[in-house]
């Protein structure tokens, strides 16, 4: 499956680092292809409870066009919008007990129509506010899918696994049987972390700079993650995060 996903992402990112980033296009390239990675599989980790995708999808979208609204910049507002009727729609079909998950596929067009948004945002931004700070800033939204695949990847292989074997140490997992939450709630709990966050950053962004505002996200959310994850991360063979 990593094959078959790192083939069009390569595609895409050789020829979008060509337009997006012609002065310096090496390190174009290798950035695309590990945010496009990040997005295919986090935005497929993201899919394990009732209303989890949409839900964390429609606070995505929205953090778009909170973007769009802040370079002023009308279509990738009326992007954001346009794409608002997927997760709103899936949710009959996803609600709880749900009837079908988004899968595979969902969940590739999901992590598609995120990298496309975020090169819209590349484009308009990177005269505004410069490189650096253009691409930190397309990351913002996508921060939690990044983050996830991060630190499952990580996770798995410091306990000497299989970066791909799948467990139930996810954060939503957490929250659904550790913390007694149910799908729906765990799901709003996940997507509440992500809107807040990515408010704050913006805010920062709008302050400072977007990189300090991804950075500032990061760490954020990575720590409202371990305070919650790690005391099943240090049960036997799991590692132990502290702050």
């Amino acid at each position: 499956k990593l094959i078959f996903q790192f083939g069009p992402i390569c595609f895409f990112a050789y020829f979008s680092s060509k337009i997006l980033t012609p002065h310096d296009t090496a390190l174009g390239f290798i950035l695309l292809t590990l945010s496009g990675l990040g997005m295919a599989n986090g935005s497929n980790l993201i899919d394990g409870l009732d209303t989890l995708a949409l839900k964390v999808t429609s606070v995505t979208l929205f953090i778009f066009f909170m973007i769009g609204s802040l370079l002023h910049e009308s279509s990738i507002m009326g992007l954001a919008i346009s794409f608002l009727p997927l997760p709103f729609a899936f949710y009959f079909f996803n609600r709880a007990p749900a009837k079908i998950h988004m899968g595979e596929i969902g969940s590739c067009l999901l992590g598609l129509i995120f990298m496309l948004m975020a090169t819209f945002v590349f484009m308009k931004a990177g005269p505004k506010i410069g490189g650096i700070n253009a691409f930190a800033l397309t990351l913002i939204p996508m921060c939690v899918y990044e983050l996830e695949t991060f630190l499952s990847m990580s996770r798995r292989s410091y306990n000497r696994k299989s970066m791909f074997t799948g467990d139930k140490l996810h954060i939503h997992y957490i929250l659904r049987d550790k913390y007694n939450y149910s799908p729906s709630d765990a799901s709003t709990a996940l997507a509440t972390i992500v809107f807040i966050s990515s408010i704050f950053s913006l805010a920062c962004f709008t302050i400072s700079n977007a990189f300090v505002g991804f950075i500032i996200q990061t760490v954020l959310q990575s720590s409202i993650f371990i305070v919650l994850a790690n005391r099943d991360w240090i049960q036997d063979g799991h590692m132990k995060l502290a702050l």
